[in-house]
C-alpha cells in the first residue's frame, strides 16, 4: 500500500473531526474548503444550456471570457441556462458538480479505476448495486441539504479511497467489490443451510425465522449499499422491537423509526496503513488455514488477486494471500448507531484497536437511532457502580422497586468504531453484537416505565416512545412524522402480545389498588456467561439471550419478551 506521513495522519484526522462537526452551509467555496483539505483539487468551469438546440450542447466558458466573446454564447437569450460546475479532481476519481440559481443542480461522479466483474456482476458501490443507488445521487440528496454535514462525511470516504488506493487490480474499490461478493456468499450460505432455521429459539415460527435470516437478524446479517444519507458497503444486523414494527407495517403499511433506522455495521478504511509483520505472519489473522484458492506465490503485491474468499462455510484467507491481507489491514467498522458492550467483549474476541464515544467526540453520534441520552446515563451509572435503582410503574398503578445488577468485571463502553480484518471472526462478532443490541432494548424498554422522582410521576409510554427519537432528519421529514405519530400506538400492540400469551399465575389473585407500592427491593441480574451468550436472572426466571434469541425454560416468558421486547412485563 502507498505510503502516508504519519506527522500528517494525526494533523488530518484533527481537521477531519472538527469539519464533521461545523461543516458549513452548502456553497462553492464551503465545498472548495472541504475539497482542498481532503486533498482534492478544484475547477471552476461555467457551461450553457439552449434550451431550444436538440442536441442540448453546451459551450464552456473558462473565467469570464471565451476564445471568441467577452460572455459565454448566447447568454443573454433567454432561452439560454448557465450553469456553474465545480469540479473536484483527485488521483482517481473525478466530481462535478453542477449549480444552477446558486442551487446544487446536478452531481456527477466517474473513476479512472475499472471495477473487475466476479460472474458478470460488478458490486460496486460507486455505480450502486441491484436495488441501490449510484454514490452520485447520494451526493446530488447531500448537496440540496442546508448543510454540508453529510456531503462531508462522504467526501472524507471518498477522499480516503482516492489516496490510498493503488493501481487496479489492488485499489480499493476492487477490494471492496470482492468484499461485497464474498459477504455475500457468507449471507447466502447461512440461507440456505437447514441449521439456521432449526436450531433457533422454539417460540419463533418457521417464517418468522425465515424473515429474521433475510432481513439480516441473524447470522452474518444483510449486505447493503449507499443508505440514505451515507455511501458505502454496510451489513444491518438489528432493528429494536422488529415484532411490533412488523405487525404496524402488515396492519397499516407504515414502517416505524426503528424500522427505518436499523442496526448497520459501515465498512471502512482506516489511515493508517502500517503492516504489522508480526501479525502478517499470525495465523489468528489468516482465519482458516486452508490452502484452497491460496495465490502461487508470497511476493507482496505481486501476488495473484484471489476472488473467492469463502467455500462451503470455510474461510480461504491463509498468510499466502499478502497482497489481499494487506488490504485487509485497513478495514475498519463503524456502528451506525453506536452500541453500548462491556469493554472486554472485545479483549475476549482479540480485538484491541477501537474507538468509542466520550463526551470529547460525541458528536460524532449522529445517527437517529443512536441519540439516546436516557440509556447513556444508565450505563454511567452502571460503570459506577455496577448497578441502578428505580421504581417501576405496573399495572393498575402499582409500583415496584427494582434494583438492576451487571455481573460485569469491567467497564461498559459506547463503541463506534474497531479495526476489524479478521473475516472468519466476523459471523461471531456480529452475533455478539447483535445480543447487546437486543438486551439494551430491553434496558431502554424497562427504563421508559421508570418513575421520575423529580415529579413523582410517571411520562406514559406513548410519550417515551415519541421522545426516544432524536431531532428528525432533513430527509424523509414529512414521514417520520407519520412514524412517530404510528408509535404512539405500541403500547396498546405490547397489551395485545401480553394477552395472547399471559405469563400471570391463574391462581394468584392480584391486589387492585390506585396507588399500591411495593416496598421490596427485587433484584434483576445481568450476566455474561460466554462470549456470545448473555443471562438474565429474576427471581425463580432465567432468560438467556443469543445472536438476538430469547430462550427460556417456560416458552411463554420467552415468547413475551421475544414478540415485544418487554421487561416490564416479566416483573
Amino acid at each position: 500500500m502507498p505510503t502516508v506521513d504519519p506527522e500528517l495522519i494525526a494533523p488530518l484526522s484533527k481537521i477531519s473531526d472538527i469539519l464533521l462537526k461545523r461543516p458549513g452551509k452548502v456553497t462553492v467555496e464551503g465545498i472548495k474548503r472541504l475539497s482542498n483539505i481532503y486533498g482534492f483539487e478544484t475547477f471552476d468551469d461555467t457551461l450553457t444550456v439552449n434550451e431550444n438546440s436538440s442536441s442540448n450542447n453546451m459551450i464552456y466558458s473558462y473565467g469570464s471570457t471565451t476564445s471568441n466573446a467577452g460572455t459565454p454564447m448566447g447568454k443573454n437569450d433567454t432561452n439560454v441556462q448557465i450553469i456553474d460546475r465545480l469540479s473536484l479532481s483527485g488521483k482517481i476519481l473525478l466530481l462535478d458538480i453542477d449549480f444552477q440559481n446558486d442551487s446544487v443542480h446536478n452531481v456527477s461522479l466517474s473513476s479512472a479505476v475499472k471495477v473487475q466483474p466476479i460472474d458478470e456482476i460488478t458490486y460496486d458501490f460507486l455505480e450502486g448495486y441491484g436495488e441501490f443507488q449510484k454514490v452520485e445521487n447520494i451526493l446530488l440528496r447531500n448537496l440540496q441539504s442546508k448543510t454540508l454535514d453529510q456531503f462531508n462525511r462522504n467526501l472524507r470516504i471518498l477522499s480516503q479511497f482516492d489516496r490510498l488506493s493503488l493501481s487496479a487490480p489492488y485499489d480499493l474499490f476492487n477490494l471492496f467489490n470482492l468484499l461485497a461478493y464474498n459477504l455475500l456468499q457468507v449471507y447466502d450460505y447461512t440461507l440456505n443451510i437447514p441449521a439456521s432455521v432449526t436450531e433457533r429459539s422454539t417460540v419463533l415460527t418457521h417464517d418468522e425465522k425465515i424473515k429474521d435470516l433475510q432481513e439480516g437478524y441473524y447470522g452474518l446479517g444483510r449486505v447493503l449499499m449507499n443508505q440514505q444519507v451515507r455511501i458505502g458497503l454496510f451489513l444491518k444486523i438489528w432493528e429494536d422491537n422488529r415484532f411490533i414494527n412488523r405487525y404496524i407495517f402488515d396492519t397499516k403499511q407504515i414502517k416505524t423509526n426503528q424500522s427505518l433506522h436499523p442496526y448497520l455495521i459501515h465498512f471502512k478504511i482506516t489511515e493508517n496503513n502500517k503492516l504489522d509483520n508480526d501479525l502478517l505472519d499470525s495465523e489468528s489473522l489468516t482465519g482458516s488455514a486452508n490452502n484452497a484458492g491460496s495465490s502461487s506465490s508470497n511476493n507482496g503485491l505481486k501476488d495473484e488477486v484471489k476472488m473467492k474468499w469463502f467455500e462451503n462455510g470455510e474461510w480461504l484467507i491463509n498468510k499466502q494471500d499478502s497482497a489481499l491481507i494487506s488490504n485487509l489491514n485497513l478495514l475498519v467498522l463503524e456502528f451506525c448507531p453506536n452500541i453500548w458492550i462491556p469493554e472486554d467483549l472485545l479483549i475476549e474476541l482479540g480485538l484491541t484497536d477501537y474507538e468509542v464515544i466520550t463526551e470529547s467526540n460525541e458528536f460524532l453520534n449522529y445517527d437517529i437511532a443512536g441519540y439516546d441520552d436516557k440509556l447513556d446515563e444508565f450505563y454511567k451509572c452502571i460503570n459506577a457502580g455496577h448497578y441502578k435503582e428505580l421504581r417501576i410503574s405496573g399495572e393498575l398503578n402499582a409500583t415496584k422497586k427494582l434494583k438492576l445488577n451487571f455481573l460485569v468485571g469491567c467497564e461498559f463502553i459506547k463503541l463506534y468504531k474497531i479495526k476489524f480484518n479478521r473475516l472468519d471472526k466476523l459471523v461471531k462478532f456480529v452475533s455478539t453484537i447483535r445480543s447487546w443490541c437486543l438486551l439494551n432494548n430491553l434496558i431502554r424498554n424497562l427504563l421508559n416505565h421508570e418513575i421520575s422522582t423529580t415529579t413523582g410521576s410517571s411520562a406514559t409510554m406513548e410519550e417515551q416512545q415519541a421522545n426516544n427519537g432524536a431531532p428528525k432528519s432533513e430527509e424523509n421529514e414529512e414521514e417520520n412524522v407519520l412514524e412517530l405519530q404510528d408509535d404512539l400506538r405500541l403500547n396498546d400492540i405490547i397489551k395485545e402480545n401480553i394477552s395472547l400469551v399471559d405469563i400471570q399465575d391463574s391462581n394468584v389473585q392480584q391486589q387492585p389498588s390506585s396507588d399500591s407500592f411495593n416496598n421490596s427491593l427485587c433484584v434483576l441480574s445481568v450476566e455474561v456467561l460466554k462470549t456470545d451468550e448473555i443471562r438474565i436472572l429474576y427471581k425463580n426466571i432465567v432468560l438467556k439471550i443469543k445472536d438476538g434469541d430469547i430462550y427460556c425454560d417456560d416458552e411463554r416468558i420467552a415468547k413475551i419478551v421475544t414478540k415485544t421486547e418487554e421487561l416490564a412485563a416479566v416483573i
